[in-house]
């Protein structure tokens, strides 16, 4: 019984670390994204016709916010696997205790009977809003570049 009050303490430990290391990544692409769109708008401010100088910065800059909303869904995935994996294996070790210290198996039948719950679908969605702005803003900044060059 000892063992495994010590293996569950490890691997709350362990879930605990992952949950701060996701959060983070969170907190840093939220910082990102919001750079990213305030270098666009300071790149915009006063601006009465846009050159092509001015665009080429902009769409170097939405590219890249495409590319970090990419990124940041792959490690929502990633995080979110790793975390049920590591649920998964805190569940199985409970029952092997008793009833009463089976809480994170209770907050599983509990709340998951009523479908998903956790960040994860926010998060997600958060990015793929960030990616759709990004999308519309490129494809106008596109279309004005070309009528400058054309």
């Amino acid at each position: 019984m000892e063992n495994h009050h010590f293996e569950y303490e490890i691997m709350i430990t362990q879930v605990n670390g992952l949950m701060e290391r996701r959060q983070n990544v969170t907190t840093i692409y939220l910082s990102v994204n919001a750079a990213i769109i305030t270098v666009i708008a300071f790149l915009l401010q006063d601006v009465q016709q846009i050159t092509l100088n001015q665009q080429v910065p902009i769409l170097l800059l939405l590219l890249s916010g495409l590319a970090a909303c990419d990124l940041w869904r792959r490690l929502i995935r990633d995080y979110r696997k790793l975390l049920n994996w590591w649920y998964e294996q805190i569940r199985k070790l409970e029952t092997k205790l008793e009833n009463d210290k089976q809480i994170i198996t209770r907050e599983y039948n509990d709340l998951y009977k009523y479908g998903s719950v956790g960040l994860t679908k926010y998060e997600t969605r958060l990015a793929w809003l960030f990616t759709i702005v990004y999308l519309v803003f490129l494809i106008g900044t596109a279309f004005t570049a070309l009528s400058v060059i054309f």
